[in-house]
């Protein structure tokens, strides 16, 4: 989350003030909102879908959806951290499978 931040923001405006901690913080906080909103919505639709009769299928069919893409999300992040520890894929120099060399490299 920093490093997003020190690409954005400059750092050296707010480390006086103490703004960096302070939008950090702010993040922190929308996104545990956030998150307690959607457990609630996902609470409230499950207690109002037990009040409604002859929709067990539709409720099945919303929990198993819901499920799937959670597990595909997950998959997706799993994925994407392994790909940022590979070098070579980002085509630093020298790195195996890379079209630049590293300075000095003589090529006969």
């Amino acid at each position: 989350m920093q490093d997003m931040f020190n690409c954005v923001i400059p750092t050296i405006a707010f480390s006086h003030a103490g703004w960096f901690d302070l939008l950090n913080d702010a993040w922190a906080l929308m996104v545990d909102l956030v998150s307690i909103g959607f457990l609630l919505w996902v609470a409230t639709g499950l207690y109002i879908g037990r009040q409604l009769p002859g929709m067990c299928a539709w409720r099945a069919v919303g929990l198993l959806t819901g499920l799937l893409s959670f597990a595909g999300f997950l998959l997706l992040l799993y994925l994407g951290r392994q790909q940022a520890h590979r070098p070579y894929d980002r085509g630093l120099p020298g790195a195996p499978g890379s079209s630049t060399l590293p300075v000095g490299t003589r090529v006969r």
